[in-house]
Protein backbone atom coordinates (compact mmCIF):
# COMPACT_ATOMS: atom_id res chain seq x y z
CA UNK A 1 0.00 0.00 0.00
CA UNK A 2 1.37 3.35 -0.74
CA UNK A 3 2.14 5.30 2.29
CA UNK A 4 2.44 2.11 4.33
CA UNK A 5 5.41 1.22 6.37
CA UNK A 6 6.14 -2.76 6.40
CA UNK A 7 7.39 -4.08 9.06
CA UNK A 8 10.09 -6.54 8.88
CA UNK A 9 10.00 -10.22 8.44
CA UNK A 10 9.44 -11.20 11.99
CA UNK A 11 6.82 -13.68 13.81
CA UNK A 12 3.10 -13.49 14.25
CA UNK A 13 3.38 -11.55 17.82
CA UNK A 14 5.36 -9.37 16.45
CA UNK A 15 3.83 -8.87 13.31
CA UNK A 16 0.10 -8.41 14.90
CA UNK A 17 2.16 -5.77 17.13
CA UNK A 18 3.15 -4.51 14.11
CA UNK A 19 -0.83 -4.23 13.11
CA UNK A 20 -1.84 -2.68 15.80
CA UNK A 21 0.52 0.34 15.47
CA UNK A 22 -0.38 0.89 11.89
CA UNK A 23 2.11 -0.83 9.94
CA UNK A 24 1.20 -3.29 7.33
CA UNK A 25 2.13 -6.92 7.87
CA UNK A 26 4.42 -8.76 5.91
CA UNK A 27 2.51 -12.41 5.67
CA UNK A 28 -0.94 -12.86 6.03
CA UNK A 29 -1.23 -13.30 9.91
CA UNK A 30 -3.43 -10.68 10.78
CA UNK A 31 -6.65 -9.64 8.51
CA UNK A 32 -5.98 -7.44 5.43
CA UNK A 33 -7.32 -4.20 4.66
CA UNK A 34 -10.31 -3.07 5.78
CA UNK A 35 -11.80 -6.46 7.53
CA UNK A 36 -8.88 -6.27 9.63
CA UNK A 37 -9.51 -2.46 10.45
CA UNK A 38 -13.29 -3.04 10.97
CA UNK A 39 -13.21 -6.07 13.38
CA UNK A 40 -10.28 -4.61 15.36
CA UNK A 41 -13.04 -1.20 15.87
CA UNK A 42 -15.81 -3.52 16.83
CA UNK A 43 -13.36 -5.79 18.99
CA UNK A 44 -12.75 -2.48 21.07
CA UNK A 45 -15.87 -1.47 21.20
CA UNK A 46 -17.18 -4.41 22.71
CA UNK A 47 -14.70 -4.62 24.63
CA UNK A 48 -15.85 -1.43 25.88
CA UNK A 49 -19.07 -2.60 26.80
CA UNK A 50 -17.49 -4.98 29.49
CA UNK A 51 -18.21 -1.69 31.51
CA UNK A 52 -21.86 -2.74 31.56
CA UNK A 53 -21.13 -5.68 34.15
CA UNK A 54 -19.64 -3.14 35.82
CA UNK A 55 -22.95 -1.77 36.89
CA UNK A 56 -24.95 -4.52 38.55
CA UNK A 57 -28.38 -5.47 36.90
CA UNK A 58 -30.41 -4.97 40.44
CA UNK A 59 -28.41 -1.51 41.09
CA UNK A 60 -29.36 0.17 37.69
CA UNK A 61 -30.68 -1.55 34.92
CA UNK A 62 -31.34 1.13 32.43
CA UNK A 63 -27.34 2.09 33.05
CA UNK A 64 -26.47 -1.45 32.70
CA UNK A 65 -28.33 -1.82 29.98
CA UNK A 66 -26.72 1.23 28.14
CA UNK A 67 -23.20 0.46 28.90
CA UNK A 68 -23.83 -3.38 28.01
CA UNK A 69 -25.34 -2.56 24.46
CA UNK A 70 -22.40 -2.32 22.20
CA UNK A 71 -22.07 -6.11 23.27
CA UNK A 72 -24.30 -7.06 20.08
CA UNK A 73 -21.55 -6.12 18.31
CA UNK A 74 -19.43 -8.97 18.80
CA UNK A 75 -21.22 -11.12 15.57
CA UNK A 76 -20.63 -8.89 13.47
CA UNK A 77 -16.55 -8.42 15.09
CA UNK A 78 -16.51 -11.98 14.30
CA UNK A 79 -17.75 -11.95 11.06
CA UNK A 80 -14.93 -9.29 9.89
CA UNK A 81 -12.22 -11.60 11.98
CA UNK A 82 -12.96 -14.35 9.99
CA UNK A 83 -13.34 -12.74 6.40
CA UNK A 84 -9.50 -11.64 7.10
CA UNK A 85 -8.84 -15.21 7.95
CA UNK A 86 -10.14 -16.26 5.35
CA UNK A 87 -7.07 -17.26 2.57
CA UNK A 88 -4.87 -17.90 5.79
CA UNK A 89 -7.15 -20.15 7.50
CA UNK A 90 -10.01 -21.12 5.50
CA UNK A 91 -11.67 -23.78 8.77
CA UNK A 92 -11.03 -21.36 11.60
CA UNK A 93 -12.58 -18.67 9.47
CA UNK A 94 -15.86 -20.66 8.21
CA UNK A 95 -16.30 -21.53 11.73
CA UNK A 96 -16.24 -17.44 12.84
CA UNK A 97 -18.45 -17.16 9.98
CA UNK A 98 -21.21 -19.79 11.81
CA UNK A 99 -20.51 -18.05 15.36
CA UNK A 100 -20.81 -14.92 13.97
CA UNK A 101 -24.03 -15.92 12.62
CA UNK A 102 -25.40 -17.83 16.32
CA UNK A 103 -24.23 -14.24 17.70
CA UNK A 104 -26.42 -12.22 15.74
CA UNK A 105 -29.60 -14.50 15.76
CA UNK A 106 -28.99 -14.57 19.77
CA UNK A 107 -28.47 -10.91 19.86
CA UNK A 108 -31.32 -9.62 18.08
CA UNK A 109 -33.43 -12.72 19.79
CA UNK A 110 -32.23 -10.97 22.81
CA UNK A 111 -33.08 -7.58 21.97
CA UNK A 112 -36.62 -8.79 21.16
CA UNK A 113 -37.20 -10.77 24.39
CA UNK A 114 -35.83 -8.02 26.44
CA UNK A 115 -39.33 -6.72 27.59
CA UNK A 116 -40.59 -9.82 28.37
CA UNK A 117 -37.30 -11.10 29.74
CA UNK A 118 -37.71 -14.77 28.22
CA UNK A 119 -34.52 -16.79 28.87
CA UNK A 120 -32.58 -13.69 28.19
CA UNK A 121 -29.91 -14.84 30.14
CA UNK A 122 -29.18 -17.34 27.67
CA UNK A 123 -29.50 -15.25 24.84
CA UNK A 124 -27.11 -12.82 26.11
CA UNK A 125 -24.63 -16.15 26.70
CA UNK A 126 -24.85 -17.24 23.32
CA UNK A 127 -24.33 -13.51 21.88
CA UNK A 128 -21.42 -13.22 23.84
CA UNK A 129 -19.47 -16.04 24.60
CA UNK A 130 -18.60 -17.84 21.60
CA UNK A 131 -16.95 -15.50 20.09
CA UNK A 132 -15.30 -15.03 23.01
CA UNK A 133 -13.69 -18.45 22.37
CA UNK A 134 -13.40 -18.06 18.76
CA UNK A 135 -11.26 -15.25 19.51
CA UNK A 136 -9.41 -17.29 21.62
CA UNK A 137 -8.84 -19.83 19.16
CA UNK A 138 -7.77 -17.51 16.98
CA UNK A 139 -5.19 -15.80 18.60
CA UNK A 140 -3.79 -18.87 19.67
CA UNK A 141 -3.92 -20.24 16.07
CA UNK A 142 -1.76 -16.91 14.94
CA UNK A 143 0.91 -17.04 17.71
CA UNK A 144 1.10 -20.82 16.96
CA UNK A 145 0.94 -21.56 13.43
CA UNK A 146 3.47 -20.84 10.89
CA UNK A 147 3.55 -19.09 7.76
CA UNK A 148 4.10 -21.14 4.95
CA UNK A 149 5.39 -18.63 2.84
Amino acid sequence: MPGHRRCRRRGPTEELLCAAAGREPQSRSAPPGRARTVGVVLWVLVGLACMGSAVPLDVDLSLHTLLSLPMVLQGPAVWFTAAGLRERMPRLAAVGRVIAVVAVVASLTMLAVSVSGWFIGLWQRLSVWPGYLWLGAAGWALFTVRSST
